[in-house]
């Protein structure tokens, strides 16, 4: 990484409210590697950088394809927009939104850039960091409300953008894990699919869905991670809610 992207990088992750006046005047690189990563790791100790992995793994469909309507400019390394929710209680104190830092710090092990997206801002600021500085969006697990909630007012914004962009030719994943993957079927369905459960501090093995060995995300995943995820209790849940098999008007899927 060269020194001036070093210091572009430094910067975005020093700001707490990033404006589009400040973004326009960054001109970050757009990322440039071809490279695609497969590798999948497992979900024990180091669950934290195989998600981000698999993640970028989608994110790298984009590095040498040109933006058919956005404007980044080529960069080293793909940058990563994780939409920060209001602070629950008593930590309010601390400030009235936040990220966790292991999000970060995963996105960064895997090689990724990070950009805070702040809640409570106008459509420019989203529209801007949209178009001129991310590959792509996480949304992060957490505990608001995924109809009613700031958090999931922004998820929509860029949940809309991403499905206009790819109908485009501009691929821009959006990733949601654990709340975040909620959010992405309240989005999806157009309603709320969830159900209590008793799936806190549980460790379990993953029923996989017909035709997982051919998707993108898993589909070239070492065949002993794979038989790992799905014999052995290796994946960590920590659910009051799922959305179960069961649910009608969706596809399915476990939690």
């Amino acid at each position: 990484m060269c020194p001036g992207h070093r210091r572009q990088y430094r910067l975005i992750s020093a700001l707490s409210t990033v404006s589009p006046q400040i973004l326009r005047n960054l001109h970050l690189p757009r990322p440039c590697s071809t490279k695609r990563v497969t590798a999948m790791m497992y979900l024990t100790s180091r669950d934290l950088r195989s998600i981000a992995v698999l993640f970028l793994s989608c994110v790298a469909c984009v590095m040498a394809k040109p933006a058919v309507t956005r404007t980044l400019a080529p960069l080293e390394a793909p940058v990563i927009g994780i939409l920060a929710q209001a602070t629950p209680p008593p930590y309010g104190v601390f400030g009235n939104q936040y990220i966790e830092a292991s999000y970060v710090k995963y996105l960064e092990m895997a090689g990724a850039r990070v950009v805070t997206i702040r809640g409570y801002q106008t459509d420019q600021y989203y529209h801007t960091l949209f178009d001129k500085v991310l590959n792509g969006v996480l949304l992060p697990g957490g505990m608001v409300d995924i109809v009613t909630s700031e958090f999931a007012r922004v998820s929509k914004i860029f949940y809309n953008l991403a499905i206009q962009a790819n109908d485009r030719g501009d691929y821009f994943p959006v990733w949601g894990t654990c709340q975040g993957f909620e959010q992405l079927t309240q989005l999806t369905s157009g309603k709320n699919l969830l159900t209590r459960t008793d799936s806190m501090n549980m460790a379990m093995s993953l029923l996989m869905a017909s035709g997982w060995n051919t998707s993108r995300l898993l589909g070239k995943a070492p065949n002993d991670v794979m038989k790992s995820l799905q014999s052995e209790n290796v994946t960590a849940n920590f659910h009051d809610w799922s959305l179960l098999l069961e649910v009608r008007g969706w596809g399915g899927g476990r939690d």
